[in-house]
């Protein structure tokens, strides 16, 4: 494809003990879009699954704040096996190795690029979201904004408000970035967004987790992200309600029982509202796709399906 280079293999730091599902390693790219309404270009990079003539369809993920493609190899694979159609997962603007200016990251660019890397990337359409937080909001704006697009979606981590503590959560994330530490906000982002059996489990692997983050991260990235991205304005084009109301795809919801930055009860509220259905995963907090993969795939396959 014109615009489009592929790199190596990828390679999933999110668990140890992870296990491919198939063959075929999925392999990663960036594609070239154009930058916003200059004249400038710029790259983003996506892991998508090895192609096979069985896959009808496509399903494009899309990551929370700070992560990166490297947190969804395992799933793209796994994902394309159980449900036969082609997985891609885009690193979106100030996300990873995506080198788009993050001079603005708003909701209604993020929505633009996306756009862009769909047609660049020659993915067939309408075609299936699954979106983590960040990445979820983002899914529910496309969705909105271009309904043609999309079959289906499903969201995890996006509550119809954050609430007290899931806007101090943020507010802490945001402070330790502009105190120039990028892993004093992955530590906060660890022991906030994880539940306590997970950390107790996987405690030896964490300061490996931090060192990940803050080399495939950058602190104005991820800051532009949570203060660009957040709106909390009821009045706001895409505050989460006024976006999700205007859906007119079928969409999961999925919310971790013990979440803190997106309590379960707002994540089935704005299900309900909006008359989508809803999953809540046991013994999970935010980061659902971590702590619970199998059955967060297992949900995301039924419904796709």
């Amino acid at each position: 494809l014109a615009g489009v280079r592929t790199l190596v293999p990828a390679v999933s730091i999110t668990l140890p003990r992870a296990r491919w599902m198939s063959s075929q390693l999925p392999i990663t790219g960036m594609v070239e879009i154009q930058d916003r309404d200059s004249l400038s270009r710029g790259q983003m990079r996506f892991v998508r699954s090895a192609p096979t003539d069985k896959a009808s369809g496509t399903v494009l993920m899309l990551p929370g704040t700070a992560q990166t493609i490297s947190s969804y190899a395992m799933h793209v694979r796994s994902l394309a096996d159980s449900i036969k159609k082609n997985v891609i997962c885009l690193e979106l603007r100030a996300q990873g190795k995506t080198t788009l200016s993050v001079d603005d990251v708003s909701m209604r660019v993020q929505v633009q690029d996306c756009v862009a890397a769909i047609a660049a990337l020659n993915l067939s359409t309408p075609l299936d979201l699954c979106g983590f937080s960040f990445g979820g909001r983002v899914a529910i704006a496309l969705a909105a904004k271009h309904p043609a697009l999309i079959r289906k979606a499903v969201i995890t981590g996006v509550p119809a408000d954050r609430g007290p503590v899931g806007r101090a959560v943020l507010r802490a994330w945001t402070e330790a970035l502009k105190a120039g530490s990028l892993p004093a906000m992955a530590w906060a982002s660890l022991t906030t967004s994880h539940s306590d059996w997970f950390l107790r489990r996987y405690e030896r692997y964490l300061p490996e987790w931090v060192h990940g983050m803050e080399q495939q991260n950058r602190i104005e990235s991820v800051l532009a992200i949570l203060q660009q991205t957040h709106g909390e304005e009821a009045g706001d084009e895409f505050h989460i309600m006024n976006l999700a109301k205007a859906v007119q795809c079928p969409v999961l919801a999925i919310a971790g029982a013990a979440d803190r930055v997106a309590a379960p009860e707002e994540v089935v509220r704005l299900a309900t509202t909006c008359g989508w259905a809803h999953h809540t995963v046991a013994n999970a907090a935010h980061m659902v796709p971590i702590e619970q993969p199998a059955e967060w795939r297992a949900k995301i396959t039924d419904f796709l399906k």
